[in-house]
């Protein structure tokens, strides 16, 4: 039986790249500023023990990178620039392997793990990341009721939170209730990173967002300040300020918190936000080369995926993934001497599917989404091999909501529950559950006499888009489709005001999977948990918010608590196949398709990028493959920084 230990064992089943004897380059950008003692030589920023990464080729220094998006929040087109957990994934898809930690271990029962950080890693202001940066978080940040009403769910066991204790400056012993070997999926993940205010994770500056908090400075300090800056409260100054990551914050890096990535924010305008190499990165070469190779990066901002494609096509794009449309792939394979890139294919584990409002607001419309029949009758209404072919250019696969094949906890039937085009069944499935009254215009009545009017809520309404709201009209629904900002879906999400959404279904795979179902639990009342949203906000408010779940959902609830309580793999399988079951008899959320090659453009004197790989969020896109180690082929270093960097 594979247990806990032998998880902890497989992951790191890896080759540990060692450097020993070989001395430190730094980049020709602070060269300038280590001669004249602004800067600390490259030996001094590092660790004592960096990570060495052993890259696909030894890179060399220099270039800007030119990246784009359609979005000002979600800044993931910027991943280029960088993502960090405690402990990472490699190339080969093993997880647990140590990347900020220098190395952990976990107790015989999994009721105790102990972490041990790297002496002398520090941020990218110069400051040593120790154990006070996890107290600080955990004491100051979790468990201020201002900051978050509730301790997140997976710093909680047995209904007892966690407790923290610092051995030493880079020794940290976390203790829990009760076993709980789950826990290593989230050091592995996405959750182990700097906390702000959209992104639980495990660790914030302390020296940095002391300044910004009242246990600290005094709450008239804080109110004050908050005043001054004309912000609602001490919590909005407080997430202004200390909330940094990346520079997804509106802060250029004169107000950023200081970050462990490997670049930084250092100028943020309506136009553009851009990226420069952190100083003290943590990370080598094998020949000692500290990381990353590219100097800069400038993530454009645009209005639509239209313009991408047209950047893409005439050469402005050196890298693009999450916005890069298979529907574009012919105008992509066809320009790529034009525009000096290639285009390449990877797989993913991802699918698309329409998620209903069961929670809505309205009585009437939720009793309608509530009816099982209403949601078998919308999947059948769709012509699934049309939509491939408008949208996948017929490369997808038909599905409904379901993990992978290829996962322990996949269950027969759960990718095919309801995806055959019957438009006949899907029209008397209606009829039979009372909408089989209609109006002059042949669309359905609801039980009060009013028209069904349904209205479907993207980022961007495409052609897909369109086919489903025809789809459903055809069988006497009045759809309509609307496009919103990302900024205001976020805040509709979370005000329960949705109707329709389609979702990019993730979290399909391990290390996600039993760490964040969300799209199978409700876990989440915020995107993308539109689905369940009154009862996702009662299951994390431990009932003082929301509604009371019913039964059938509240077992999904149940099962989650199996998972993550199970000491072995084996004692997840049975409770995740309930939930997977529970799916495919309910179709809790309706599946449109999945396993379509996804676009990774990438320009030809960009190296390094791997020719295939996986494309998930599950295993955070193209963190396996360390964009810290791509470089360009013939573009010169930058040889100062920033204006006023270092001033």
């Amino acid at each position: 039986m594979r247990t806990w230990r032998s998880i902890l064992a497989s992951a790191l089943l890896v080759v540990v790249v060692a450097i020993t004897a070989v001395a430190y380059q730094e980049a020709p950008m602070f060269e300038r500023l280590v001669a004249e003692g602004k800067l600390p030589p490259v030996e001094e920023r590092l660790p004592e023990n960096p990570r060495v990464l052993e890259p696909l080729s030894i890179g060399r220094y220099g270039g800007t990178a030119h990246v784009y998006t359609n979005s000002q929040f979600w800044l993931w087109s910027g991943e280029i620039v960088g993502f960090d957990w405690l402990l990472t994934i490699d190339a080969n898809y093993d997880w647990g392997i140590p990347n900020i930690l220098e190395s952990y271990e976990f107790n015989e029962d999994a009721t105790a793990v102990t972490l041990h950080l790297r002496k002398g890693l520090k941020y990218s202001d110069g400051v040593e990341f120790t154990t006070e940066d996890f107290l600080f978080n955990w004491e100051y940040v979790y468990q201020n009721t201002d900051l978050f009403a509730e301790i997140p769910y997976f710093m909680v066991v047995n209904g007892e939170p966690l407790v923290m204790t610092a051995v030493d400056d880079y020794t940290l012993l976390i203790e829990f209730a009760a076993p709980n070997a789950l826990f290593l999926n989230l050091l592995s993940g996405a959750g182990a990173t700097q906390t702000w205010q959209w992104w639980y994770g495990l660790f914030m500056p302390a020296h940095y967002c002391k300044q910004f908090h009242p246990a600290f400075v005094g709450q008239d300090t804080v109110d004050a300040a908050a005043e001054a800056a004309g912000l609602a409260s001490w919590v909005d100054y407080f997430w202004t300020n200390a909330g940094g990551y990346f520079g997804i914050q509106e802060q250029p890096y004169t107000e950023m918190s200081p970050v462990l990535t490997p670049y930084i924010c250092v100028e943020r305008t309506p136009e553009r936000a851009v990226w420069e190499r952190n100083a003290y990165y943590w990370k080598v070469d094998t020949e000692g080369n500290q990381l990353p190779y590219i100097d800069r990066v400038i993530l454009h901002f645009v209005e639509s995926t239209d313009v991408v494609d047209g950047k893409i096509i005439s050469g402005e794009v050196d890298a693009e993934w999450l916005l890069a449309g298979l529907d574009s792939l012919p105008v992509y394979i066809d320009n790529q001497d034009i525009g000096g890139y290639e285009v390449r294919l990877y797989d993913t584990p991802a699918m698309g599917a329409l998620s209903l409002n069961l929670t809505h607001p309205d009585p009437v419309i939720r009793a309608i989404f509530n009816d099982l029949r209403f949601r078998q009758a919308l999947s059948l209404a769709l012509n699934r091999d049309e939509l491939n072919e408008a949208t996948s250019l017929g490369l997808a696969t038909p599905r409904s909501m379901s993990v992978p094949k290829e996962s322990p906890y996949y269950v027969e039937g759960g990718d095919t529950a309801y995806i055959e085009y019957d438009p006949t069944e899907a029209e008397r499935l209606l009829d039979e559950m009372g909408l089989d009254q209609k109006d002059a215009d042949g669309f359905r009545l609801r039980p009060d006499g009013e028209r069904l009017r349904l209205t479907i809520e993207a980022a961007e309404v495409d052609a897909g888009l369109e086919l489903i709201r025809e789809y459903w009209r055809a069988v006497g629904i009045d759809v309509e489709v609307k496009a919103q900002t990302q900024d205001l879906l976020n805040e509709r999400v979370a005000a329960n005001l949705i109707d329709i959404m389609p979702v990019g279904v993730e979290f399909n795979i391990e290390p996600a999977f039993s760490m964040l179902p969300q799209f199978y639990v409700p876990l989440t009342y915020t995107w993308p948990g539109l689905w369940a949203n009154q009862w996702s906000l009662y299951n994390i408010t431990s009932g003082t918010q929301g509604e009371q779940p019913p039964e059938k959902i509240q077992q999904l609830i149940d099962w989650y608590g199996e998972i993550m309580t199970a000491q072995t793999v084996e004692d997840r399988i049975e409770p995740a196949q309930n939930i997977m079951a529970s799916h495919r008899d309910n179709l809790w959320q309706i599946g449109t398709l999945g396993g379509a090659p996804w676009p990774v453009i990438v320009k030809n004197d960009l190296m390094n990028v791997p020719e295939t790989g996986l494309m998930t969020w599950d295993l955070n896109r193209m963190l396996p493959y360390e964009p810290c180690t791509w470089y360009f082929l013939g573009r010169a270093a930058i040889l100062e920084p920033w204006p006023g960097r270092f001033e």
